[in-house]
């Protein structure tokens, strides 16, 4: 189910980059995969066991099969037949929104940074972060300590990612 859903994810991306080909459309440089703006979950076995594997961090579900799916639309777009439509620069963003705010990270003391749990978390090259923080209370200035939980998850999100793109209230 997991390489049919990240192919599918994949087929809706070189589908787009077909239509909007770089010639034509030469500033699209990045294509979001989101979830609803719901707070119905996948309750399923294998997402409540990657949840826990990954200290409750929903996001885990989202960086392993984005990461995925950025592994295919790479392959895609390196192949000779592709060429047309491959672009130098092209990221696949993921959301980070409500319940898949938080990072899938943990803080090193000895670095002072935050680092991804394990590999199958660390960031593909080509995907990048678009963090809607709903953890922040924007009343209030962003040290407050009622951000704290906000504050937590922009670090954490700017020491994983290489590309965060954000999202205020």
């Amino acid at each position: 189910e997991f390489e049919a859903l990240a192919q599918e994810f994949a087929n809706k991306i070189f589908n787009s980059l077909r239509i909007f080909n770089p010639t034509d459309y030469p500033n699209i440089e990045v294509v979001r995969i989101a979830h609803e703006d719901n707070t119905e979950y996948c309750q399923c076995d294998t997402c409540k066991s990657t949840r826990q594997k990954y200290d409750g961090h929903y996001s885990a579900e989202a960086i392993i099969l984005a990461n995925r799916v950025s592994e295919i639309v790479d392959e895609w777009m390196k192949d000779p037949a592709n060429k047309a439509y491959a672009r130098e620069k092209f990221y696949i963003s993921v959301s980070a929104y409500k319940n898949y705010s938080s990072a899938p990270a943990r803080y090193n003391k000895s670095s002072g940074k935050y680092e991804p749990i394990d590999e199958k978390v660390k960031l593909h090259p080509n995907l990048a972060v678009h963090l809607s923080n709903t953890l922040f209370t924007y009343e209030r200035d962003l040290w407050a300590s009622e951000n704290e939980e906000g504050k937590i998850a922009m670090d954490a999100w700017a020491d994983i990612a290489e590309n965060v793109y954000y999202w205020t209230y």
